[in-house]
């Protein structure tokens, strides 16, 4: 299993918060949770790598995780 985090600083003004999650050439990444820390504001993203989070006035700082597995047969 590989797990990887990311984090970014928000800055939310009570409207949705959107953007899109892409890997180093710029493809999408498809079911990245994305969180506001320490907060139940979350969202995830689509197979366009967009996302949008309904939150409260906040300032705090996104996290970015996604799981995936890497296997063979069992």
């Amino acid at each position: 299993m590989f797990f990887s985090l990311l984090q970014g600083l928000l800055a939310c003004n009570g409207s949705p918060l959107s953007g899109t999650v892409t890997d180093g050439v710029g493809l999408p990444i498809e079911n990245v949770t994305v969180q506001v820390e320490k907060t139940d504001c979350s969202g995830s993203t689509d197979a366009a790598g967009e996302y949008s989070i309904a939150c409260n006035p906040v300032q705090g700082t996104l996290l970015f995780s996604k799981k995936s597995f890497i296997g063979g047969q069992a």
